[in-house]
């Protein structure tokens, strides 16, 4: 095929628990083949059952180091601000507890961070495995690198402040049998998605039909072009859940991704493509 059509043929795999360690090998087994690319993607748990399968984590290596050192200060601190807000509407009265939590956080937020305590928790409760998933990743670059086989791979851990959206990078859109034109793939169809410990329903996005309109004025009417001007930086425009405490505390955003907490119509805050985690196929 290669000979005949001039086509780059590669590998694509997902990484998880089950595999990661063959991953070092189907790269060599690339290689015998005279492949051109492999690309490795994490696991985007569509079930629950799928969520046990995944060897990364949402949360910013830099929160993960921050609750390692602080970690049973934070977690105590959290949850007592927390209760003390709530109790506050009823009691006025305060003990401290939301003023030292904030001290313990402005820490971190200097650098640009937050934390969210149970999910940095759990990412270190995983260590030892995240640990061999990265040394399985890197053989695998080795690997590649020295027989000069193009390789997209990811890390085990997210970076918020590193986020980029790989169709506003290229310029793409999707445009699917029906006509209509999604912002990206994971856009496209309604499903679900469970990270960073909880269940949430992730709902198709149109800016329009082909069938109706040409595409250069579905790519230029003023919805998507504000939904493309926002995510031109997104750690600045977008947040990013899995560093944030409210997380795990049932946030009325976190049920779909129809907004978030910034006010963005449509939320990118939980998307494991933007941050390089799992690959989309542009």
């Amino acid at each position: 095929i290669k000979e005949d059509y001039g086509a780059r043929l590669g590998l694509s795999v997902v990484i998880m628990r089950s595999n990661y360690r063959l991953l070092p090998e189907l790269v060599e087994k690339a290689v015998e083949l005279e492949l051109d690319f492999v690309v490795a993607s994490h696991v985007v748990p569509y079930h629950p059952a799928f969520a046990s399968e995944a060897v990364y984590t949402m949360a910013s290596r830099e929160a993960v180091e921050f609750y390692r050192g602080e970690g049973a200060v934070l977690a105590s601190a959290a949850r007592e601000a927390f209760y003390e807000m709530l109790l506050g509407h009823f009691t006025w009265a305060s003990r401290g507890a939301r003023e030292q939590y904030l001290r313990l956080v402005e820490r971190i937020a200097a650098k640009g961070y937050s934390v969210n305590y149970e999910i940095a928790g759990d990412a270190l409760a995983r260590e030892p495995l995240l640990r061999e998933v990265e040394e399985a990743i890197e053989r695998a670059r080795e690997v590649a690198t020295a027989h000069g086989l193009e390789a997209k791979l990811p890390g085990v851990y997210a970076d918020s402040l590193s986020r980029k959206c790989p169709y506003i990078e290229s310029n793409a859109a999707v445009i699917l049998a029906d006509g209509e034109v999604a912002p990206c793939m994971d856009l496209a169809y309604d499903h679900p998605l469970y990270t960073n410990m909880h269940g949430k329903l992730v709902r198709r996005v149109s800016f329009g039909s082909v069938r109706t309109s040409s595409l250069e004025e579905v790519w230029s009417s003023p919805r998507y072009v504000s939904f493309r001007r926002v995510r031109q930086n997104l750690p600045a425009s977008v947040p990013w859940c899995a560093d944030c405490p409210f997380a795990t505390r049932k946030c009325w955003y976190l049920d779909t991704n129809e907004y978030d907490c910034y006010g963005n119509e449509v939320g990118c805050n939980e998307c494991v493509y933007s941050a390089g985690l799992a690959n989309c196929i542009i």
